[in-house]
């Protein structure tokens, strides 16, 4: 019986291990204001808190083999060729990340690249001067958790009242109607924190979701059918005489992301023909959709 036992937690974990995706972490790049060593030294604490759920990551020494074989170089490595390298490794995602100085402060910015889509589905940025270490590994581990893969629940999901399931790779929940005001990314910041969409959680929307435009707004349906809409409600400027003003109602729609830095928030926007995710001043007022 204690073989037999032993013989099924094997193949138990055999099966895990198969079933795991895999993941490649490329070498950083560094603008020319910024040391080889000091990128170098960024990129292997990435490497050593940088985790994610569900994933195995590729040796280094794979990595820089198959880059040697097929001619790239490391400090210029393309998109297309992210992918590539992605498919001779048979990885489901490629890391790649660029360090760079601006005002004294090294600003590292990472994305995750998907084999098959080639498609950039999470990012993250960090700003600082010094405790290196900390820094990185908080950047290292909340990009981790953006691609985290969760293990299948053994009872269906109990979804809150409001939100909906879009089946999407993260398991991101999103409220199924905006917040009633329309605020600027601090105050949203400062009501609704965690509970408002990182631009990582928008691009994985737009990436596995189909899109149509109605005369409300846009509708984004998941893979399993279910939908959301995004009412095109505008967003408030302040005219000449310092009044709040709201533009563009009815013809375009605008959200805050939760992706901030120096006073710039990151936000989704869309019209008829477009959907972006891009930054622009925080003191403007858009709308708000809550995730869970």
């Amino acid at each position: 019986m204690k073989k037999i036992f032993l013989s099924a937690l094997m193949c138990l974990m055999a099966l895990s291990f198969c079933n795991a995706q895999k993941c490649a972490v490329l070498e950083f790049s560094g603008s020319k204001s910024i040391s080889v060593s000091d990128v170098d030294g960024i990129s292997e604490m990435f490497m050593t808190y940088f985790h994610p759920s569900g994933y195995t990551l590729v040796e280094r020494a794979q990595i820089d083999r198959v880059i040697s074989e097929q001619g790239f170089q490391r400090s210029s490595i393309t998109d297309s060729q992210m992918v590539r390298i992605g498919k001779i490794l048979n990885v489901s995602k490629v890391v790649v990340g660029k360090v760079s100085m601006l005002g004294g402060q090294y600003q590292v910015d990472v994305r995750v690249v998907d084999v098959e889509t080639g498609n950039n589905v999470a990012f993250e940025g960090a700003s600082f001067s010094g405790n290196y270490r900390t820094n990185v590994q908080n950047l290292a581990q909340k990009l981790a958790g953006q691609i985290a893969i969760r293990p299948q629940a053994s009872v269906q999901q109990t979804i809150p009242n409001g939100y909906v399931d879009l089946g999407l790779p993260s398991g991101t929940l999103w409220k199924q109607n905006n917040e009633k005001k329309y605020l600027t990314i601090n105050e949203a910041m400062n009501i609704y924190g965690s509970s408002l969409p990182s631009k990582a959680q928008f691009q994985e929307l737009l990436t596995f979701c189909s899109k149509k435009w109605t005369n409300q707004g846009l509708i984004l349906t998941g893979k399993n059918g279910k939908s959301i809409s995004f009412p095109a409600m505008g967003m408030i400027l302040q005219n000449e005489d310092l009044a709040d003003e709201v533009q563009a109602i009815g013809s375009r729609g605008y959200y805050w992301t939760s992706s901030f830095i120096d006073g710039s928030g990151f936000f989704f926007a869309f019209d008829a023909k477009n959907t972006i995710l891009d930054e622009m001043s925080g003191g403007h007022k858009m709308s708000i959709r809550l995730v869970k």
